[in-house]
């Protein structure tokens, strides 16, 4: 709840921490709820393929957490008590694109209650400031700004140190202004000028 956030409202509602849980261990990892074509209210949450990638993941003990947040750009002297549900299903993911789709299957979730943000697949570069909120290392939200440039496409084909290859043109690049990430960030969308996710980070 930085000055640099405001008139975000409704996009910060929606964005999540993840709390993962695997057979190997724990860990955190971020997301935002993403709205469909159907306009349903089905609670899909988008993040990244890598914050389960090379575990065994325990679906059914995921919590999501929203408004874990603080009341104004200083971290509260108090823990903030999130609105939270458990339980997850996998429906989507890739690994090139480091792309996860998951389902929130917690009876107690209610769609009214919550902001589904848009999105744009739109080709090709993203002019103007761009804007994330995200839980490092599962810390409370915070947010992260570009410089106007805003995001361009990366040409050239990534080779990830567990072999993973991205081909051309699947990923942005953009440089922060304002802010930064961490492991626990990964998989907070990217929005543009627009109010609409273009990607989510990796």
């Amino acid at each position: 709840n930085c000055t640099e956030g405001a008139g975000w409202e409704d996009e910060k509602s929606g964005a999540a921490r993840i709390n993962l849980v695997v057979a190997e261990g724990v860990g955190f990892c971020s997301g935002n709820l993403i709205n469909n074509t159907a306009l349903d209210g089905r609670p899909f949450i988008l993040t990244g393929f890598h914050c389960m990638d090379g575990f065994t993941p325990i679906y059914d003990l995921w919590a999501i957490d929203f408004e874990y947040t603080s009341a104004d750009c200083n971290n509260p002297a108090t823990e903030p008590t999130p609105t939270r549900y458990v339980g997850v299903r996998f429906r989507a993911g890739k690994r090139e694109t480091d792309f996860m789709l998951l389902e929130i299957i917690d009876p107690e979730f209610t769609a009214e209650d919550h902001y589904f943000a848009g999105w744009d697949r739109s080709p090709g570069d993203v002019s103007g400031e761009i804007i994330h909120f995200h839980h490092p290392v599962g810390d409370i939200q915070k947010l992260g700004v570009s410089g106007s440039e805003g995001m361009t496409i990366l040409t050239n084909q990534i080779t990830w140190n567990n072999g993973v290859v991205t081909p051309p043109s699947h990923h942005f690049v953009m440089d922060y202004a304002i802010g930064d990430f961490e492991q626990g960030s990964s998989g907070s969308a990217y929005f543009d000028q627009d109010h609409r996710i273009r990607g989510q980070l990796n």
